[in-house]
């Protein structure tokens, strides 16, 4: 049998609460009714549950990327390391003139001219990480 409707609301109204349960805890929620400390209890031990069932590498992952989970929002592309560039008198010291469309970029203290600001970019960042004291990281 389908339950009456009428027109009267429950806000406000603590009679017929499932005390003790996670239900109770919502219906005290929903009317606007003060917490009992049954409901107040079920909603801990529910939460508790919840945390114990989560698989552990969840929780270390949630604790490195502080407190985010999922996959990266990031579009950031991972590229294959490429080959040296192939474009004759790439990456050599700086001439004077340098050929006209070349890039000049000092990279270990030397100027140097490249075939295109791409390469001029992966030099640098390339002389970068050589130049970071690996005794340091370890």
């Amino acid at each position: 049998m389908a339950a009456r409707l009428t027109n009267q609301s429950v806000k406000g109204v603590a009679a017929d609460i499932a005390h003790g349960t996670m239900k109770g805890y919502r219906q005290h929620r929903y009317r606007g009714v003060p917490l009992c400390e049954d409901c107040r209890q079920a909603c801990r031990d529910d939460a508790n549950t919840r945390a114990a069932n989560k698989p552990a590498s969840n929780r270390r992952a949630q604790a490195w990327n502080g407190g985010m989970v999922g996959e990266s929002a990031s579009t950031v592309r991972i590229l294959a390391v490429p080959a040296p560039c192939s474009i004759p008198g790439c990456g050599t010291a700086a001439a004077d003139p340098w050929p006209e469309g070349w890039e000049m970029a000092t990279v270990d203290g030397a100027e140097r001219q490249y075939c295109r600001p791409w390469c001029a970019t992966y030099a640098q960042a390339l002389a970068d990480v050589r130049a970071i004291d690996r005794t340091e990281a370890a």
